[in-house]
């Protein structure tokens, strides 16, 4: 029951319903420290399948629900395995003792992909669900219109990135295919917007002739007319007036296999524009650190939107520094916009609305979106059948990592024939269906609020 009239979801699809009746109670009403997975409290859920055992850290295990109101799934149950590294992930695919893995990192994918069905390992390339981005510290604890968390807790955040001109520039002086060509190794697209290529209501590509390109000649032609020149001759940017350098922090993510190769490209880029980076390579608990104290100028992250635009449109609000926010990035005419596609009559209007906003991001440049990454997937085609797109045309969509239990209810052993319809449960265990590498459970979880905090931590 709602106060008013919405036509996008008041919460996002990762944030679930819970039965009041068991809930409920004063003894488990803060749902913040109910323990959910302990011995003695009851397991609620009716999907296709039921968590049956959680060895913490190690793996769970989800067991058929024969009175899924969809129909049995044709197998017992699987099992989530958690690998150290990548390395060992792919080496349990090709010996079988996991049978499925998703998104597994982009030198190990094109690797099975070139084995062309060896050991029985089938490829898939999947859609655009996720992206790479650099996100700038737009916090400025002067300014009339900011959020109280940045005016309580001050930045450290070079005040050049606070010019819209100087991340204008940058955005011109980086090369996207290349970065798509070369670290993606073709599997992606470069980036526009930060609402996937997926989502294709809402997705908005803003017109060619607004279109940033590669040009460093144009960077380096509108750096100059603002005033920020190598006034003291040392081949590198000053503020206006002869100030400091431009000369900008750049944290990279340990976590990631590619985060490296990002940072390697766009300092390069960045010195033909006469700005220096300072890397450094940190840990995700202490990027949040930094991230979360407004201590950094520039960080290379990532997101994996939600198929509707809501969330991730709501992490540039103005309240949300301090919070969901990559920097702390504040607008009014923003704020208003993401009201209003809430409350739009029509979801034509509201597209309308999700574009502009989509597009003030876009000109002002609050965090870069780098690249779109496709959904990588393999498994063991010798031994599991029905793993088959929930979207149309094939092969655009996920074979399991999907929004929908679609996957679920046709997958079942090869030669076991059958339909997702004919329900049935074959007394085959699938063993290691999903591999996580990093993680436990709440990461698999939170993985599709944002890929930022586990973006090479799935597979």
């Amino acid at each position: 029951t709602l106060k008013k009239p919405t036509i996008a979801p008041i919460r996002p699809p990762w944030v679930y319903i819970i039965p009041e009746h068991i809930w409920g109670s004063s003894s488990c009403h803060d749902i913040n420290t109910a323990k959910f997975f302990t011995d003695g409290q009851p397991m609620v859920g009716s999907g296709p399948f039921q968590l049956t055992g959680w060895d913490k850290g190690q793996n769970w295990t989800m067991t058929a629900n024969p009175d899924y109101w969809g129909g049995a799934p044709h197998i017992d149950q699987f099992i989530v395995k958690k690998f150290s590294n990548a390395e060992d992930l792919v080496t349990a695919l090709k010996t079988g003792t996991i049978d499925y893995s998703q998104s597994i990192s982009v030198r190990l994918f094109d690797q099975l992909a070139k084995e062309n069905g060896a050991n029985g390992i089938t490829t898939h390339i999947g859609p655009e669900t996720t992206f790479d981005q650099m996100s700038f510290n737009m916090c400025d604890p002067t300014a009339a219109y900011t959020s109280t968390y940045c005016k309580s807790t001050g930045s450290t955040g070079n005040p050049a990135l606070r010019d819209p001109v100087v991340r204008q520039a940058i955005s011109w002086a980086i090369d996207r295919k290349t970065l798509v060509d070369k670290v993606l190794a073709g599997y992606g697209s470069p980036g526009t917007t930060v609402v996937p290529p997926f989502a294709t209501t809402f997705h908005y590509d803003p017109p060619a002739d607004q279109q940033y390109g590669f040009d460093i000649n144009k960077a380096n032609a509108m750096l100059d007319a603002a005033g920020y020149k190598d006034t003291d001759g040392d081949g590198i940017r000053n503020m206006k007036g002869g100030g400091a350098n431009l000369d900008f922090r750049l944290i990279l993510r340990s976590d990631s296999d590619i985060s490296a190769d990002l940072g390697q490209y766009i300092s390069g880029w960045l010195s033909q524009i006469g700005i220096a980076t300072k890397k450094s390579v940190l840990t995700d608990g202490k990027l949040e650190q930094a991230w979360l104290a407004n201590d950094y100028d520039m960080y290379i992250w990532g997101w994996g939107p939600d198929p509707d635009p809501d969330f991730i449109l709501s992490t540039f609000t103005s309240g949300q520094c301090g919070s969901w926010s990559d920097t702390c990035f504040s607008n009014k005419q923003y704020d208003q916009l993401y009201l209003a596609q809430q409350t739009a009559k029509t979801p034509e209007d509201r597209i309308k609305i999700v574009d502009q906003m989509q597009g003030i991001l876009y000109q002002q440049v609050p965090e870069m979106v780098l690249m779109y990454d496709n959904s990588l997937e393999a498994y063991n085609s010798n031994k599991w059948t029905g793993l088959e797109d929930n979207i149309s045309p094939q092969p655009e969509g996920s074979l399991w990592n999907q929004y929908t239990p679609y996957t679920a209810l046709t997958i079942r052993p090869v030669g076991s024939g059958g339909s997702s319809s004919s329900g049935g449960i074959s007394p085959i265990v699938w063993i290691g269906a999903i591999a996580i590498v990093g993680i436990g459970a709440a990461g698999f979880i939170a993985s599709s609020k944002r890929r930022a905090k586990n973006e090479d931590d799935l597979a």
